[in-house]
């Protein structure tokens, strides 16, 4: 049998990103009360089905918070859950609004900063808690006239990666893939904008520095603290972190880049830090909301 053309994976994708937007839609019908009930049954599904991503989870935390074994596999199977629903929460981006009851800010006065800054500001975030509706607010984290977007991985499969791309857009958010990310984010850092990241995964050695991460050397992402100093930006860390049914905006009091001292590799290393120790403590204070079966200290 030969490959299909190119016309005619065009077409398979372009039903595939159909079926997909049809799924996206009916589950939104199910709002934030029926995605909590359908995370559950998922999170036990990935916790039965995936042993190896189970094992390594559970490693994770009893090595990097000092738990015992037991403790350690409760926090796990948690966790579980709740990376189910970050995923499921994708759908609920569109009707997102940064307004209680159901969307809280921890800290007030940290809020009404981040609204009325004047400066060009790098969001640093992680994959904790709500991480997916987070890119739903964060264009209410900013003034009314500064323009926002999003960096993100693109997905290997081109009908999901679409549809990503789009529920994290619904509100009018730019939204930029990390690979042409560089150019586009200091336009924006250039115009008082401000520009989200996650900074907690792995990666590649081109682009990290080794920093201590929950106790342990890690691979950082550089890029967004190169940007920062760069673009002369606050760096805010910042979270969404579930409490029941409600949503709980967590975050630092921001660093000035333009007072970092020192050689401008000094200078990147110190921002990266900064963003490390951040999502570093929320995590601590709310383990079970992170993403353990990540392989983050592969190397």
């Amino acid at each position: 049998m030969s490959a299909p053309s190119a016309t005619e994976r065009t077409l398979i994708e372009r039903l595939c990103f159909q079926a997909l937007s049809g799924s996206a839609h009916l589950l939104a019908r199910l709002d934030f009360k029926g995605m909590r009930v359908l995370s559950h049954g998922l999170g036990a599904t990935l916790w039965h089905t995936l042993p190896a991503r189970r094992r390594l989870a559970i490693r994770n935390i009893r090595n990097h918070l000092a738990v015992p074994e037991a403790e350690a596999r409760d926090i796990a199977r948690e966790s579980f859950n709740h990376n189910a629903l970050s995923f499921l929460e994708a759908v609920l981006i569109a009707r997102c609004r940064f307004a209680p009851p159901r969307f809280q800010a921890e800290d007030p006065a940290l809020l009404a900063a981040l609204q009325h800054s004047t400066q060009p500001v790098v969001t640093a975030t992680g994959h904790l808690g709500a991480w997916e509706l987070l890119a739903g607010i964060h264009e209410s984290l900013r003034p009314a006239d500064a323009h926002s977007a999003v960096v993100v991985r693109r997905y290997n499969s081109r009908p999901f990666n679409d549809l990503m791309m789009a529920l994290r857009g619904s509100h009018g958010i730019e939204v930029i893939g990390h690979r042409e990310a560089s150019s586009r984010v200091l336009q924006i850092l250039r115009r008082q904008g401000t520009v989200a990241f996650l900074v907690d995964h792995h990666a590649g050695s081109s682009e990290s520095a080794r920093i201590d991460f929950l106790g342990e050397p890690a691979t950082v992402n550089i890029g967004p603290a190169v940007l920062a100093v760069r673009g002369r930006a606050l760096i805010r860390t910042l979270c969404l972190i579930r409490q029941g049914e409600t949503y709980l905006l967590r975050g630092d009091t921001p660093l000035d880049t333009t007072t970092l001292e020192g050689s401008i590799d000094a200078r990147i290393r110190a921002a990266a830090t900064f963003y490390t120790r951040g999502i570093e403590r929320m995590i601590r204070q709310t383990p079970e909301q992170w993403f353990w079966m990540h392989n983050r200290w592969k190397n």
